[in-house]
């Protein structure tokens, strides 16, 4: 992110439609996982355990947070209006029926060294965790240069659908909605 002092009207102009701004996929899928965790930012780390020839654990990696970065209230705002990106706006191809969950699409152009924009050059991405009510998985999905196709909530967030109705059917993460298939509606029972 721009200094403030530093920044340009132009700057201010480009970020308010998503340009001028880089961030890591960790910074991005740590920043998202602090809103599904009310507010608070974790630490991220890679291994959840480590465990010895014979099976036995040796090292558990521990959840550490760091500060709350924005409020609860604020954070609930926030999944809010993601889940309305999954259930009603550009993230809909990665809504999983049954559940509710929540994301943001994301279509950059890719920037030149030096300045400026590569003309039909993009990075495509789909953002999200869930369940809503329940957060136990975040998923990112970026595609770096497609082609045809290059929009985020097109072809990105199909693919975070996949991932997650594997995720939910791997963890036995119970549908929270009513499911209508064939004929017969299921409504899992609220834990």
């Amino acid at each position: 992110l721009f200094d403030p002092s530093e920044m340009r009207d132009s700057d201010v102009a480009t970020m308010s439609i998503g340009q001028s701004i880089a961030v890591t996929p960790i910074q991005l899928i740590t920043a998202v996982s602090a809103i599904a965790n009310d507010g608070v930012l974790l630490k991220p780390y890679i291994i959840k355990e480590i465990r010895n020839s014979d099976g036995s654990l040796d090292k558990t990696g521990a959840t550490q947070s760091v500060r709350q970065v924005i409020s609860a209230a604020s954070a609930r705002t926030l999944a809010d209006m993601m889940e309305k990106v999954v259930s009603e706006g550009g993230g809909k191809k990665a809504e999983v029926k049954g559940y509710h969950f929540a994301g943001k699409t994301g279509t950059a152009e890719k920037t030149k060294e030096g300045g400026g924009y590569y003309e039909n050059r993009y990075i495509s991405s789909f953002v999200g965790f869930g369940p809503v009510e329940d957060p136990q998985i975040a998923v990112l999905v970026v595609l770096d240069d497609p082609v045809g196709i290059y929009y985020g909530g097109q072809i990105a967030a199909p693919i975070a659908h996949d991932i997650f109705s594997g995720i939910f059917r791997y963890l036995k993460i119970e549908p929270s909605l009513p499911i209508k298939g064939n004929s017969v509606t299921a409504i899992a029972p609220k834990s």
